[in-house]
């Protein structure tokens, strides 16, 4: 039954149901939650609807789901449970302290070995030591989750309180260190992912609030901004997406909801009312654009609250070149995606001022959007050059227009760094390592062909840069055929270009069409 809120009117809908006695929030995963109790473990489904039991030697306290497969751990136990119900257990002497499933059969596990005085990450056979411990062997995990689908983030804080994000590649049955960040000291850490965005995170540390962005062309986890809301202390707080908080506290009766903006003083609330009870919140989650608020009463009694996440105002874009119209972001996006909206400057120009990166990847991957939008974009934002190279199409010599009108010499140089970086750092694309390994030398070969003669002029031109690229081509075809034709041909004429005629106009580059 869908109720309207008080305050700011909002549509909610309200779910309950009677859980088995001591029974308890393991997480939820997937669309499930899962409970733990003395017999057996319950999931539910987002209507709380009983969707399985599972009666296990031991009481479980992680969780983890991949479709309809289902991965419990207790202490040192791992119990896999398929579609059909078919157990498998594994016993370890290693402590489990997080569990992911990567597939319906192999789970990622981080566990504690005390023998050893270590920290692993585990994949199969395959382990990854990630910190030695001098004193007892303590580590709270507080996220693990992929970021990428090969690039797995584990924030966890260590027996010396220090607060540490890893990132891990994982990819054929092999893990392997990224990277590993301190991020501050902490007493005591929470981290959770935004409920509407995939790549912003908010850090809790002693009550300080920070939030981090995952940066997908350095595959690192950066601090976005620290933020000066204070919660109460009953509240749960969440990150929504870039721009807002949600704060949400129960009483006996209601349920409050509290939408913060970043930078403002905006700030929006709604009042659910609720049955009289000692109500305890157990789980705020992102459900699409929905919120969805699992809360515990008296005698074994819970509720789910689900509701709209409250939208940002609507972004005002030209609809088909005719009427000006006010969308929400996640609308505008749908539209991109779909082809329904025309992509211009105007529309480019307002989604990059606005900082709507949703949309701006949704153009990059659209085969609608022009060759000198693609461009303008990736100038405004160089860090979705990595979406560039993985989705955008275009013609070769449009690209080479519109680099040479909108590109700077100064910018040129930075993509041209960034490019060499990701050939450094070509694991991050996963399986598609060598469809982006061709786009990369590719996109190269269409910012040296459009600039440089001009970045040479300004003494801007790295040798480095040409040494490098001469190296990196075996791989492809005619995109090593093109390239180095250019680098030679290039660096041959460059030399003899101070005896040249200042009126010669002609063109000192020659090479092939590229299909980007």
């Amino acid at each position: 039954m869908v109720h309207i809120s008080q305050g700011v009117g909002i549509e909610y809908d309200v779910k309950s149901t009677q859980l088995p006695e001591e029974a308890e929030l393991l997480g939820r995963s997937g669309a499930a939650y899962i409970f733990a109790a003395e017999n057996g473990h319950y999931v539910l489904n987002e209507q709380l609807e009983s969707a399985r039991k599972i009666e296990l030697q031991h009481k479980c306290f992680l969780v983890s789901t991949f479709g309809k497969a289902l991965a419990l751990a207790a202490r040192n136990r791992l119990y896999v449970v398929d579609e059909g119900g078919v157990v498998q257990e594994r016993k370890t002497k290693k402590r489990f302290i997080h569990i992911q499933m990567i597939n319906e059969k192999d789970v990622l596990q981080v566990l504690i070995c005390r023998s050893r005085k270590m920290l692993h990450v585990q994949l199969g056979d395959n382990v990854l030591a990630l910190e030695a411990y001098g004193g007892q062997c303590d580590c709270e995990v507080l996220f693990g989750d992929f970021v990428e689908p090969n690039v797995f983030c584990l924030a966890y804080r260590n027996e010396g309180k220090d607060v540490t994000i890893a990132l891990i590649a994982v990819m054929s049955g092999q893990v392997s260190l990224i990277r590993k960040d301190r991020f501050r000291e902490a007493k005591n850490a929470k981290m959770s992912r935004a409920l509407a965005c995939e790549n912003a995170f908010l850090m809790d540390c002693d009550g300080e609030l920070s939030v981090l962005s995952y940066d997908p062309l350095y595959c690192s986890v950066v601090l976005v901004r620290r933020l000066a809301v204070v919660p109460e202390s009953s509240a749960m707080v969440r990150l929504v997406d870039h721009e807002r908080l949600v704060e949400v506290r129960s009483s006996e009766t209601s349920l409050r909801v509290v939408y913060h903006t970043y930078g403002t003083e905006d700030r929006a609330e709604a009042t659910l009312p609720l049955e009289k009870d000692a109500w305890e919140i157990l789980a705020v989650d992102g459900a699409g654009h929905d919120i969805a608020v699992l809360l515990k009463g008296s005698g074994n009694k819970v509720v789910l609250l689900q509701f709209k996440s409250m939208s940002a105002k609507g972004e005002c874009i030209l609809f088909d070149n005719k009427v000006m119209v006010q969308k929400p972001k996640e609308e505008l996006s749908s539209l991109i995606r779909m082809g329904k909206v025309t992509i211009n400057s105007q529309l480019v120009d307002h989604i990059m001022e606005n900082k709507l990166e949703s949309c701006a990847i949704e153009c990059l991957k659209s085969i609608y959007i022009p060759e000198k939008e693609a461009v303008r974009i990736i100038v405004k934002d160089t860090a979705l050059l990595k979406v560039l190279i993985r989705h955008t199409k275009g013609d070769h010599h449009e690209m080479i227009s519109a680099v040479r009108q909108q590109v700077s010499k100064k910018k040129c140089a930075e993509l041209i760094e960034m490019l060499l970086h990701m050939i450094d750092n070509i694991d991050m694309f996963g399986s598609e390592q060598m469809h982006c390994y061709k786009r990369i030398v590719a996109f190269t070969n269409i910012l040296l062909d459009a600039k440089i003669l001009k970045m040479q002029e300004a003494d801007m031109l790295k040798q480095e840069w040409i040494d490098r690229l001469k190296h990196l081509v075996q791989h492809c075809t005619t995109e090593n055929h093109n390239l180095q034709s250019l680098l030679s041909f290039t660096t041959s004429l460059l030399k003899t270009r101070g005896n040249r005629n200042k009126s010669d106009k002609s063109s000192l580059i020659v090479s092939l069409p590229i299909s980007v």
